[in-house]
């Protein structure tokens, strides 16, 4: 089974997908997020991305973080409904609830010259969010401002001065990474999707009768409603504007 949410046309995909679209109509802003992301992938629907964003857009309304982000990145990432101006909204509007991955996406696309938007005193000020966040990536970007002739890291006084306070280690291919704590790691394996999208719809029961989710704000590893944006790998490929900012 799939671990994050993919275009799926099985019966059991299909199933997940009528009842959080039940679960959307009782009021649970999670579940509103979680079937925009279905709309959006394909997953037990055919996709339509248009539905996707409005069903991320109503449940921002009622309270959910993480439809914030979700819409956010489709504004400044899928050309047919790009609008970076939205994006930046959204994202914004996520990450001053304390959405990490926002914090990213921001600091990127402020020191990013893509979208004609590039404000170095607004991407330092990201930066040093995901830098404090240890965010998987940092290592990365600081990298390239390195690389970069028209940058250097005294541009952003608040992201040098946490490097400074906790260098990054070069590591044996002669990349910056995170030091190792030395300290045994305990690797919790993530259920299925499937189990997981099941587990969630049963705190959807009922009548959502209060604003905002039930769910509190976590770990994208414990939400099938997440973004991963936590690899190298996947945040390089899924955002390309990173490699030529």
């Amino acid at each position: 089974m799939s671990k994050t949410i993919t275009a799926c046309n099985t019966a059991q995909c299909q199933s997940l997908y009528q009842n959080y679209k039940s679960a959307a109509l009782r009021g649970h802003p999670e579940a509103m997020s979680t079937l925009g992301q279905f709309y959006e992938h394909g997953y037990g629907v055919e996709q339509n991305k248009d539905k996707a964003l409005r069903y991320y857009k109503k449940a921002v309304k009622d309270g959910s973080i993480s439809a914030s982000f979700k819409a956010g990145l489709m504004y400044i990432t899928q050309s047919p409904i790009r609008d970076i101006d939205k994006g930046i909204y959204y994202l914004t509007k996520a990450a001053r609830k304390g959405y990490q991955q926002a914090d990213f996406i921001l600091a990127i696309a402020y020191l990013s010259d893509s979208f004609g938007m590039q404000d170095l005193k607004k991407a330092d000020q990201y930066l040093a969010k995901a830098y404090q966040h240890q965010h998987p990536d940092m290592p990365n970007v600081i990298d390239m401002i390195k690389a970069k002739p028209s940058l250097s890291l005294d541009q952003f006084p608040r992201l040098d001065k946490l490097v400074n306070k906790t260098p990054l280690i070069t590591d044996q291919n002669g990349n910056l990474s995170w030091p190792s704590d030395n300290m045994e790691t305990i690797t919790i394996t993530a259920p299925p999707l499937e189990v997981r999208l099941t587990e969630n719809l049963l705190t959807y029961r009922g009548r959502e009768t209060s604003l905002g989710s039930r769910l509190p704000t976590t770990q994208c590893t414990k939400r099938p409603g997440c973004y991963q944006t936590n690899s190298v790998d996947s945040v390089l490929s899924d955002f390309p504007f990173i490699l030529g900012m």
